[in-house]
């Protein structure tokens, strides 16, 4: 399916060109854009709509986040990305 969808997404600026032409960029670019939020918009709402699988269920945390566990694992990584994005910002 991602192949089909790759050449959807190649084909469809040119299918616009050809409707709207080449003086007319504006809209070619906004439609290819407004064509490809469809699936994702689809997919988003089919997921929110689907069931949690019973073992996902079984094994999910209901209400208390371990927050500290967390960044007591993970503090080296956010610090670095932090840097980095206060550097490159």
């Amino acid at each position: 399916m991602i192949d089909l969808g790759f050449v959807i997404a190649a084909l469809m600026p040119v299918i616009l060109i050809k409707i709207f032409g080449e003086d007319n960029l504006s809209a070619v670019w906004r439609g290819s854009l407004g064509f490809g939020l469809f699936p994702a918009v689809a997919v988003f709402f089919w997921r929110l709509k689907m069931e949690e699988p019973t073992r996902y269920k079984e094994g999910a945390m209901r209400s208390k986040v371990p927050y500290w566990l967390i960044f007591k694992r993970y503090w080296k990584g956010l610090v670095g990305i932090s840097i980095v994005w206060y550097v490159s910002g």
